[in-house]
């Protein structure tokens, strides 16, 4: 299993569809990063979040990140 250890790890949009869920409970323990940008809409799960918190690792939400291009409701 390959470490994901960029200093700033990117979730994004692939193509045009946001797809929600990418980093998760099964590969966030993967993640190395010193924080996290979310710049997709639902991006990681709050299973990962609690996860990634828990480690100390900022997350940038995707309202900020991605310039509230979408509206969750």
């Amino acid at each position: 299993t390959q470490q994901l250890t960029p200093p700033v790890f990117c979730v994004r949009a692939r193509k045009f569809a946001a797809i929600a869920g990418t980093v998760n409970a099964d590969n966030v323990h993967r993640l190395q990063s010193r924080m996290v940008l979310e710049a997709s809409n639902g991006g990681i799960t709050v299973e990962a979040n609690k996860v990634l918190a828990e480690k100390g690792i900022p997350v940038c939400p995707d309202l900020f990140s991605a310039g509230g291009a979408g509206i969750v409701r």
